[in-house]
């Protein structure tokens, strides 16, 4: 989650979280709160977008200004450094 946001706070990337995870509402907001996330995140209640999406945990998808994927990364983040290489080479975006 340092990772992510140290994304959010260049302001150059919109991040938005879906969390598929908790069991409810209340545990998916307090999951926020404890990870400091400042972006937007939805909760999945009924597990749609695994569906919809294909996602297993964790799952980064970068989507460019057309709003169209331009990638999509299956597992966990090792660096800072590998998520700004993935924003820079996929999306066009130097931070």
């Amino acid at each position: 989650m340092p990772f992510l946001r140290a994304l959010a706070a260049t302001g150059k990337v919109q991040i938005i979280g879906i969390d598929i995870e908790e069991a409810n509402m209340e545990s998916a907001r307090k999951f926020v709160i404890e990870q400091g996330m400042t972006w937007p995140n939805l909760f999945d209640k009924d597990g749609s977008t695994k569906s919809a999406f294909g996602m297993g945990v964790p799952v980064t998808w970068y989507l460019n200004a057309k709003s169209e994927v331009a990638y999509k990364h299956v597992g966990v983040l090792k660096s800072q450094q590998q998520l700004f290489d993935d924003v820079a080479k996929y999306l066009g975006i130097k931070l």
